[in-house]
């Protein structure tokens, strides 16, 4: 069942989203044409002067592939429902009770992750930003999000991290 349905639909998204390529434009006129995957890269590089460019390119795309992409999506969600309904007529199975055996956690572990996450929320937020300080940016953008942090510079002297968020 998986060979026709899970792994099929998997391949479709893998071999689709291999050959999109996109369109990167700057702010001087000048363009760059290059793999969807090499403008993701970008997005997790330091490379601020592409970043925005490289994510207006890959939203850009992918609202040309949303249609593919959503029956992709959908298909995949359909198969495990399907799956799971033949898996047990003893009992529903929730479409997360797979994905948490395979990590060892329990629905309880990960709705006090959820809560603890959604109650500490302003910590992240800080850390963005912080981010943005450590790049020396005004704020985090959505093209900054996945970007690497700077190498430091041993000789400066940095604020411990804790201190920062406390």
């Amino acid at each position: 069942m998986q060979v026709n349905g899970r792994d099929a639909w998997g391949r479709l998204y893998d071999n689709l989203t291999a050959s999109i390529q996109v369109t990167l434009k700057f702010n001087d006129g000048n363009t760059e044409k290059m793999g969807l995957s090499n403008a993701v890269s970008i997005l997790y590089s330091n490379d601020f002067e592409k970043q925005k460019s490289a994510w207006l390119a890959i939203q850009d795309t992918m609202i040309t592939h949303k249609e593919s992409l959503a029956s992709i999506l959908n298909a995949l969600a359909g198969w495990r429902h399907v799956e799971y309904k033949k898996r047990s007529i003893v009992r529903n199975i929730h479409h997360l009770d797979h994905s948490l055996h395979e990590n060892l956690i329990s629905r309880k572990t990960l709705d006090t992750m959820m809560l603890i996450t959604k109650n500490n929320r302003k910590i992240g937020q800080k850390a963005g930003k912080l981010m943005a300080k450590v790049h020396g940016l005004d704020t985090m953008k959505p093209w900054n999000y996945l970007a690497s942090m700077p190498i430091m510079n041993m000789k400066k002297k940095f604020t411990p991290l804790m201190k920062l968020l406390n």
